[in-house]
Parts: C-alpha cells; structure tokens; sequence
C-alpha cells in the first residue's frame, strides 16, 4: 500500500472515530437550545396602582444577578419582580440590556418607595440606587409607569403571597366565595366553612377596605350551625357596602371572633379582592 493509501486509511479511521461524537455533541446541543428556546416562565399577577401585571420572579441570587440582561424584549404588561431576603438599598445596573426600563422599588408592604423611569441600556456601568430601603423590585417597559400612573406610595397587591396564606390557614377556616382576586359588587355574597371556635354566639368579624385602608363594609358572619364545636361549620351572609371604595381593589378581611381581647387568640384571614 503506497503511502497516500496509508495516510487515505488512517483519515477515514479518524473520521469514522470523530464523526459519531461531532453528531452527538451537535445534537446534544441542539436539544438544549430548543430546551431554552422553548423555556416560558411562570407567571404570576401582581396588581399595581389601578393595572393587572404579569411578573416573573427573581429570587435566587443567580436570577437576580442574570435579570432581564440579553433579552431582547418584554411583552406589555409583563415584568420581573425581584424578591429579595431582606430590605435594602438594592441598586440596580443596565449591564447587557437591550432595550429601556422602568425600575420600581417596593416595600415591605408592596408600596413604592422609589422609581428610575426611562433607564437606557447606554447608562452602563452607571448603578441606580433607591432612597429608601426596599424588600421588592420590579422592572417593567420603560413608559409603562407614566401611562399607568405609577408613584411614590402607589399600592401593590401579589396574589400568590396571599394564596400561600389562605392555604396556611385551610386547617381552619376555608373560604368558598369570593375567591381571592374575584370581583365583587354591592350587594355580595360571603360563604365558607369555619372551625366552631372561629365564631362566638354563633357570628365573627367581617371587614372590607378599600387599598387606600378606608373601610367600606364592617358586619358579622353568621352560621345557622351548631358553633360550639371544633369541627368546620358552614357560613354564608349576603352583605352590602357603607360606603363606596376609592380603589379599583381592596381585602376581604374575616376575622376570628376574640372576645377575650388577648393578642394569642386573634387570628384572620385577609383576601385580595377587585370592585365592579
């Protein structure tokens, strides 16, 4: 065998080695972009001001760290809630953004405490800081604050922090209707089950505010049901407002009946809610 048929041989063996793990790694990687192509966050409803927003969240430090930056877009009514262990003076970069934002930073109680509107990719490596201390924040579209008539002390509401303590609290009261973010309108209808001790002479506290605090509904849930008991029982009440609400949202508020005023015995659940 002459040596170009040598050297042919010895390239083909190569080839037939190489090519195999070529395909594989290819493929390999292939299946991870369309993985991270095809990659849709969970989603959850932040209510902000008068307006229904999407957000994803960043909690871990590698999602905070990461944010929105390589992206090319955000959809409207879309955002990233950064949730953070504790309040701080949390700044915040433009480092490999591709498009303008709005930073707003939020308390403990969800309300705005600071915003850095219109922030351009170009201010790299500029950092933008609050000037008081937040647990949350929240970037947006740059504009999207102006048209939704964002400010300082603009309220928020995140549903999914309430939904966790509704079922915290299933084990003793379980609310039927309204569900929590539903609509409600004068007049509406409470029901739901409660353990006995929950009511007192047979009835416990229902509040409802409005998101400015102001309240509009202040009465009793009653059960036709035998209360003396530490088994649920069923209440259902038709109840009207005193006054009208000033916002677009406000809480449903049911309260554990305390006639002993101690702080260890009282208890409540408090429901997010939307008024027509």
């Amino acid at each position: 065998m002459s040596l170009r048929d040598k050297l042919k041989t010895v390239m083909k063996k190569i080839l037939l080695f190489f090519i195999p793990i070529s395909l594989a790694a290819g493929l390999a990687g292939w299946l991870i972009l369309k993985e991270k192509n095809s990659y849709k966050a969970e989603l959850y409803t932040l209510w902000l001001g008068e307006t229904e927003l999407k957000v994803e969240l960043a909690q871990s430090q590698g999602q905070r760290e990461r944010g929105l930056s390589g992206r090319k877009s955000l959809p409207q009514n879309q955002g990233l809630l950064f949730v953070f262990e504790k309040p701080g003076l949390h700044s915040f970069w433009m480092r490999e953004m591709r498009f303008d934002l709005d930073i707003i930073w939020l308390d403990k109680n969800y309300r705005v405490t600071d915003m850095a509107p219109d922030v351009k990719p170009e201010s790299y490596p500029n950092y933008f800081v609050p000037e008081k201390e937040a647990l949350y924040v929240l970037e947006v579209n740059a504009g999207w604050s102006k048209i939704n008539n964002i400010t300082l002390g603009s309220p928020a509401v995140f549903l999914q922090s309430y939904q966790e303590k509704e079922k915290s609290k299933e084990n003793l009261i379980r609310l039927d209707e309204p569900k929590i973010g539903g609509i409600i309108k004068n007049p509406f209808i409470i029901k739901g089950q409660a353990r006995g001790n929950w009511f007192f002479e047979a009835s416990f506290p229902v509040k409802v505010m409005d998101a400015n605090g102001k309240i509009i509904m202040a009465s009793y849930a009653e059960t036709q049901d035998n209360w003396m008991t530490t088994d649920f029982v069923p209440f259902e009440k038709e109840f009207y407002f005193d006054s009208e609400p000033q916002t677009p949202y406000g809480f449903l508020i049911l309260e554990k009946d305390n006639p002993s005023g101690l702080a260890e015995h009282a208890d409540q659940i408090k429901i997010p809610i939307r008024f027509r």
